[in-house]
C-alpha cells in the first residue's frame, strides 16, 4: 500500500494525518485513527494530482482525466476503471474495494462517488463519498 494512510506493524494500527490540518496539543500534526484514517485516505486519494501521494511520486490523479469531460455514460464508465485500477495499486492488499457508486450529477455538474472498502486485518468496514465538480 503506497498512499497517504500509515500501517504500523508494531502496534497493528491503522492511522492518518487529517487531511483539514491541525496540530495536537504537543504541536504534533493530528492523528486520526481506524475508520476516520480510512475515509480521510480516501477522500485525498480521489481527489489528488499525480505526485502529491507522499513516497510515491507515481500515483494519485487517476480520475483527472474524467473529470475534465462532459458528464456521459463513456465518462462514467472510464471513471469507475480509473478508480478501480488506482485503488487496487495504491491500496491493495490491506484495503479492499467492495463497492463502487460513480452516477452522474447533472444538476451540479459534479461527479458523485461512493466507495465501500474492507479491511480484513483491522476489522473495519467504512463507506467514503465524494462529489467532485466537472473541470470542463
Amino acid at each position: 500500500m503506497t498512499n497517504s494512510i500509515f500501517v504500523s506493524t508494531n502496534e497493528n494500527i491503522i492511522f492518518d494525518f487529517l487531511k483539514t490540518g491541525g496540530f495536537d496539543s504537543n504541536g504534533q500534526m493530528q492523528r486520526i485513527y481506524g475508520e476516520e484514517a480510512i475515509q480521510n485516505a480516501l477522500s485525498m486519494w480521489v481527489e489528488s494530482f499525480k505526485g502529491e501521494i507522499l513516497r510515491d511520486p507515481q500515483s494519485g490523479g487517476y480520475i483527472r482525466y474524467y473529470i475534465q469531460k462532459p458528464l456521459s455514460e463513456e465518462s462514467q464508465s472510464g471513471l469507475s476503471e480509473a478508480i478501480r485500477t488506482g485503488f487496487d495499486q495504491d491500496f491493495s492488499p490491506e484495503l479492499e474495494l467492495t463497492e463502487l457508486v460513480v452516477q452522474p450529477d447533472f444538476a451540479e455538474n459534479a461527479w458523485f462517488l461512493r466507495m465501500k472498502v474492507r479491511s480484513t486485518r483491522f476489522k473495519i468496514e467504512t463507506i467514503t463519498e465524494d462529489r467532485i465538480k466537472v473541470r470542463e
